[in-house]
């Protein structure tokens, strides 16, 4: 487990925008998920980090959040994810999340994880607990019940 130092590095302007910097180098992160991964070593003040944040937009290098959080939700609905763990994913990374709903996407997803924990066996040849059992590890994945029981009957 990593360990955070006690004690806060006071960051000045330039370093904070050299941190910012650095971290969007790695991959895109939202306005929050930079405050917050900051804060976690450095003491600083709202307004260096509001005029830090207007210095990388005007650059270009600050992604697009709307853009960001769509590709965050096809990546999990590739992975087949459901519209709950996409949901807590978007809200952790201080995205406004789209309008999801038990749509087409979400029964897609959810078929393909199906398919993959049946390994080509016939959803009616599994008994009354493994049923059960695959329903809990669905809305486990973040799938809702009503999309998981139209599968699963």
């Amino acid at each position: 487990m990593r360990k955070f130092p006690t004690e806060k590095y006071k960051a000045d302007l330039k370093q904070i925008k050299n941190k910012i910097l650095r971290l969007l180098t790695k991959r895109d992160h939202s306005i929050q998920e930079l405050k917050t991964k900051l804060r976690r070593y450095n003491e600083f003040s709202d307004e260096d980090f509001l005029e830090a944040i207007d210095w990388v937009k005007k650059m270009g290098y600050l992604p697009d959040e709307g853009k960001m959080a769509e590709r965050l939700i096809k990546k999990f609905r590739e992975e087949g994810r459901g519209k709950n763990y996409i949901y807590s994913k978007l809200k952790t990374r201080g995205l406004k999340s789209a309008n999801l709903k038990d749509d087409e996407d979400e029964a897609a997803a959810a078929q393909v994880f199906l398919e993959k924990k049946l390994r080509g066996q016939s959803l009616n040849d599994l008994d009354f607990p493994q049923k059960q059992k695959l329903m809990r590890q669905m809305t486990s994945r973040g799938f809702s019940v009503s999309v998981v029981r139209d599968l699963i009957k």
